[in-house]
């Protein structure tokens, strides 16, 4: 996977000087399914140390583009294309967003609605109001915290803290490298450098709250489940896959009053075997599933994999045209079609 994200992001400047119709009606991409997290153009620690964040600018300048080759389209128009299978013969695009930030309420919705865009936002439902923190989100406040305070103190603590973690001599790397699993070590490193999370919480309030969330279905925008807490699935047995899907999307589905039950996978779904989707469907709470693999086809009706256009300063067109061409040259590999176990 991430040899395939590096060559995307390599092809993707000279893809950009190609057709990008020419590059649609080669691939046959009648349907696409960009996403984002956020948009901003002030700085967000708890995301800025993990990924380039868009300026607002530059997000409005992506929608412009992708309204000039595809049509928008709503939570409806694909619950249709899962129970047909076929696709409109006009181009679309559905457009979501991760996380359920607060950015979602305060620039992105007011821009979707004055250029006449639906989308889906799916949320951690263990992080809306502001009840706790994504781990990674964790790992780049604390990144930011240090970059920005080199006091005697917080050089004492992060040693004390490599004292019982041996092996790293660089501490964002070390940052880097903490998973779900042990995403407790980010608590004990924060208190040891007087980083308080709860107070960032309260403070920033970086997530939706619930009163927002029905501000925003009112002017019909789309909620989903994202997961409780956000963990890596791949690294789950499928009971704990099971619990987390299902338990995100009741709550949402019956807090805010939501028609269809949908999910995208926090992270990625690479790995998520059969038995999932199959119970899933068996199950028939959710009607739709979103992953993050980019341009491919999904034997699965209802799972639709969506492009990640968040990816450094490249622009809407640089993604998409990278996203084209990447698919055109897997083809006659026989690579372009997930295959589940």
């Amino acid at each position: 996977m991430l040899f395939s994200q590096t060559f995307k992001r390599k092809i993707s400047r000279f893809a950009a000087v190609l057709s990008t119709t020419k590059l649609m009606n080669r691939a046959g991409a009648s349907l696409i399914l960009p996403f984002y997290h956020l948009v901003s153009d002030v700085p967000v620690p708890h995301v800025s140390e993990l990924y380039r964040v868009k300026k607002i600018e530059e997000f409005e300048k992506d929608l412009d583009f992708l309204l000039t080759h595809y049509q928008p389209l709503g939570i409806e128009d694909l619950v249709e294309i899962s129970r047909t299978g076929e696709l409109s013969k006009r181009l679309g695009f559905f457009l979501s967003f991760d996380d359920g930030l607060r950015e979602f309420y305060d620039y992105i919705a007011p821009i979707l609605l004055r250029k006449g865009i639906p989308a889906g936002c799916f949320l951690n439902t263990a992080f809306v109001d502001n009840q706790d923190l994504f781990f990674r989100y964790k790992v780049s406040l604390l990144i930011h915290h240090f970059k920005n305070n080199r006091e005697d103190l917080q050089i004492k603590a992060v040693d004390a803290w490599r004292e019982r973690e041996p092996g790293y001599s660089n501490i964002i790397q070390k940052l880097l490298t903490i998973k779900y699993d042990n995403r407790d070590q980010l608590d004990e490193l924060a208190k040891l450098v007087r980083l308080d999370f709860d107070h960032y919480l309260k403070t920033q309030q970086p997530y939706l709250t619930s009163e927002q969330i029905f501000e925003l279905k009112d002017q019909g925008f789309y909620f989903g489940g994202h997961s409780v807490d956000h963990p890596e699935y791949q690294y789950l047995e499928l009971e704990q896959q099971l619990e987390q899907t299902n338990q995100s999307v009741a709550s949402v589905m019956e807090k805010y009053k939501m028609k269809y039950g949908t999910f995208s996978f926090p992270f990625t779904d690479h790995k998520v075997s059969a038995d999932f989707f199959n119970t899933i469907k068996k199950e028939k709470q959710i009607a739709l599933t979103f992953g993050t693999a980019g341009l491919k086809k999904e034997k699965i009706p209802f799972h639709f994999q969506r492009i990640p256009f968040e990816v450094g300063n490249l622009t809407a067109r640089e993604v998409l045209n990278g996203e084209l061409l990447y698919y055109l040259i897997k083809g006659p590999l026989g690579k372009n079609t997930i295959h589940r176990r």
